[in-house]
């Protein structure tokens, strides 16, 4: 199986936690959007927000047993709106461990991997004011 039903699975699982989405509509009273998407080619604004976008921009491959192996590395784009300074960092850092969770809790997402491992991470620190974005690497393995 090639890798791109794994990326729709992570948009699903995404687009319909539980937890996610309480935790969305309980701070920022809008409903989520997903996308994957080419992160330096998408324009966002206020009104987009929160949004979440998904990309892959690399995989290694190996070979084991006569079978190619991959790790990929997906990222994950994610940001709102929150014009009140002093509740952006502890919501950014919730969000995140909101994402991590919905993606732990997929069985579907489980169902088409061999393993998952979050990587990478790094937020704004508040660079951009209102708007608040958090990038997440997640390692995927897969073997074909």
């Amino acid at each position: 199986m090639g890798f791109g039903p794994i990326l729709q699975q992570i948009k699903t699982a995404l687009e319909t936690d539980a937890g996610l989405l309480s935790f969305v509509a309980a701070k920022w009273k809008k409903q989520l959007t997903v996308k994957i998407t080419w992160r330096n080619r998408e324009s966002i604004a206020a009104s987009d927000l929160p949004l979440i976008m998904i990309t892959r921009p690399s995989v290694d491959r190996g070979r084991n047993y006569g079978k190619v192996t991959g790790k990929h590395r997906v990222r994950i784009y994610a940001g709102f709106y929150q014009p009140q300074k002093d509740l952006r960092q502890l919501e950014l850092l919730e969000f995140e461990e909101q994402i991590l969770a919905a993606l732990e809790n997929s069985t579907g997402l489980a169902a088409l991997i061999d393993g998952m491992s979050p990587a990478d991470g790094a937020n704004d620190e508040g660079a951009l004011g209102d708007l608040c974005f958090t990038v997440q690497e997640i390692e995927i393995d897969t073997r074909g």
